[in-house]
């Protein structure tokens, strides 16, 4: 079993568990080289294994920046990167979402051939940034690179950044790789586009993503209809939440029928709006006060 030892040696699991604890007022560094924790008389002999368990499981609930520097630094002296994907995506995630970018590229940019995992969690914290088209500038490094290819996940990621930069263009490629390279039947990707093509108003895109899915779900049927209903098509989003409700496995959730509503309200359709009512309470939703405020608004 491998093993780690320090130049100067300290024992008891207790000193590692508190560095990895972060207490305040206090370093990780300072308490590896002069040893002032109360339980830090010596660290050896600690499996790799136990430390990058510690590590991974800090990395998931970092509570501040200044935590997520620390197990940065912690995981880097224990020679964890680049084989510990999961703790550096989490550490990478973690910097975007307090708001540091640089320090998050700077980890991504250390590691040696990073997998199309790390490539999509940096897009990711990229949207989460709203660096959105230095995103797509990673998205075309996976795209050219040899040694990696987009997955399922990549396109998700990327897609909500053209949605969010309004590059209506570069989305349409990335629908034709994503047909060139057979996620087209992958419903979360539809799930996606169907939202990408209504973030920027291309509806007959968008019902064409819709009826070409082989695999449709919930998720599905609320997309198409809240990217009717937003952008005006309310004949649309009531004919698609009526073929919803003729489906014989899914049914209508409390997201279609508030995603339905303002259409109803849009066309003033009382009997659409009864009709919808009806599913409300067969559907056990008419409790929820914000749909039933809705209701009444339409």
């Amino acid at each position: 079993m491998p093993t780690v030892t320090l130049g100067k040696q300290f024992s008891s699991h207790m000193f590692f568990y508190h560095a990895i604890r972060l207490p305040s007022k206090s370093s990780f560094f300072s308490t590896l080289t002069e040893a002032r924790w109360p339980h830090a008389i010596a660290l050896k002999s600690l499996s790799l294994s136990y430390i990058r368990s510690c590590i991974l499981g800090a990395s998931i609930s970092v509570k501040s920046l200044c935590e997520a520097k620390q197990l940065h630094a912690i995981a880097t002296i224990f020679s964890l990167f680049p084989r510990d994907g999961p703790t550096c995506a989490n550490l990478v995630l973690s910097y975007a979402s307090f708001g540091d970018i640089s320090s998050a590229r700077l980890l991504f940019d250390n590691i040696h051939h990073p997998s199309t995992f790390l490539y999509n969690t940096l897009i990711r914290a990229l949207t989460i940034c709203e660096a959105h088209h230095e995103a797509l500038s990673i998205y075309n490094q996976i795209a050219k690179a040899a040694f990696i290819r987009p997955d399922d996940h990549t396109f998700p990621f990327i897609l909500k950044a053209c949605a969010d930069a309004s590059v209506t263009q570069k989305g349409m490629e990335i629908h034709g790789t994503i047909t060139k390279l057979g996620f087209g039947r992958d419903v979360f990707v539809g799930n996606t586009l169907l939202s990408f093509y209504g973030a920027v108003k291309n509806l007959n895109d968008a019902k064409k993503v819709f009826d070409e899915m082989l695999d449709r779900d919930i998720i599905t049927w609320n997309s198409v209809i809240t990217v009717f209903s937003t952008n005006g098509f309310f004949l649309e989003a009531i004919d698609r939440f009526l073929e919803l409700n003729l489906e014989c496995i899914l049914r209508p959730n409390l997201v279609s029928i508030v995603s339905v509503l303002p259409a109803c309200a849009g066309l003033e359709d009382e009997k659409s709006t009864r009709q919808i009512h009806g599913n409300m309470e067969s559907a056990q939703t008419l409790l929820h006060l914000p749909t039933c405020f809705r209701l009444v608004g339409g």
